[in-house]
């Protein structure tokens, strides 16, 4: 049986590839990492609602403005974890206006 022959273009086409892979799945944990930050925001400052269902006592929490933007985030960090070879959208800015770090503002 005859051998396959080695072509260097077989070889950068092997090194293209997994770098490629590599590559998405270091843009999939950077997005997961965003993902739990927001998830962790979402609801600080939440408000607490008791209320009864078939009569055992229970709470449910409203997010703030804030939270609810952190909400959004979190939707959409893990979506683009999963997905991570789709265009994300920008960041919509947070209620509160951009800070002056992210706005490029000198401290």
């Amino acid at each position: 049986m005859k051998r396959p022959r080695y072509k260097l273009r077989t070889t950068l086409t092997a090194v293209a590839v997994v770098g490629l892979l590599l590559g998405l799945g270091a843009r999939s944990e950077r997005f997961r990492q965003r993902a739990l930050f927001h998830r962790g925001r979402a609801y600080i400052g939440a408000v607490k609602k008791p209320c009864t269902f078939k009569g055992k006592a229970m709470a449910f929490y409203i997010p703030t403005k804030e939270g609810w933007w952190h909400y959004e985030m979190w939707y959409r960090m893990e979506d683009a974890a999963w997905h991570p070879w789709r265009l994300s959208d920008p960041e919509p800015v947070p209620p509160g206006g951009p800070s002056p770090k992210v706005a490029g503002f000198a401290e």
